[in-house]
């Protein structure tokens, strides 16, 4: 069954994509091809917002018969490669590929963002939820969807800890944004602090 064109991914949908990028190298079409992301726009939003985010990088261009060039997504933070201006038979191509930017990274990206931060440190559900605000039953479903990018590292209190197999983006540049998320009273409305964070740095 195909996506719908303008379906809500939520939280778990976002994780889902970025551990698929975690398996292998893909393009924005793979994953519409796998019915992970449904609309064009959608999809270009989370990569852009997920690129800012120094989460994943552009590391080569695949060129498509009678396409634009598109960009192949790989995971954790890197140089983008850049995008080749002539063909294989050194032939200059008629369009050049480009890389999804926006302006303003929707508040739903940057808690997503935020829960990937506090991963960064060991945690349990309940203390991801307590910390970030988010419904247990979200941070449940996104833990289970980031499945190859977690790893378990222990118990506490009885409860499973989880923390990210490697960090992605440096860890200075992220801390500023957790004390903006934690000051925010609720997710929809720490868009405008974490904006202005990361616009700063």
């Amino acid at each position: 069954m195909t996506r719908p064109l303008r379906a809500r991914l939520g939280m778990s949908g976002h994780a889902a994509v970025l551990a698929r990028i975690k398996s292998s190298p893909c393009t924005h079409d793979d994953l519409i091809a796998e019915d992970l992301i449904g609309s064009t726009s959608n999809g270009y939003c989370l990569l852009g917002s997920l690129h800012r985010l120094m989460r994943i990088h552009v590391s080569a261009w695949r060129e498509e018969r009678g396409r634009t060039l598109r960009a192949v997504w790989s995971y954790g933070l890197g140089e983008d490669a850049p995008c080749p201006t002539t063909r294989a038979n050194g032939l200059r191509k008629a369009q050049s590929g480009f890389i999804p930017t926006v302006q303003c990274i929707p508040p739903a990206y940057l808690a997503f963002d935020m829960l990937l931060t506090e991963l960064e440190a060991p945690r349990t559900h309940l203390e991801l939820s307590e910390i970030t605000g988010l419904d247990p039953r979200t941070v449940r479903t996104t833990v289970a969807a980031l499945g190859p990018l977690l790893r378990k590292v222990g118990r506490r209190k009885k409860s499973t800890l989880w923390q990210l197999a490697e960090s992605v983006a440096p860890r200075n540049s992220r801390l500023a944004t957790g004390a903006a998320y934690r000051s925010a009273p609720s997710v929809f409305k720490l868009g405008a602090a974490l904006r202005k964070e990361l616009e700063a740095a």
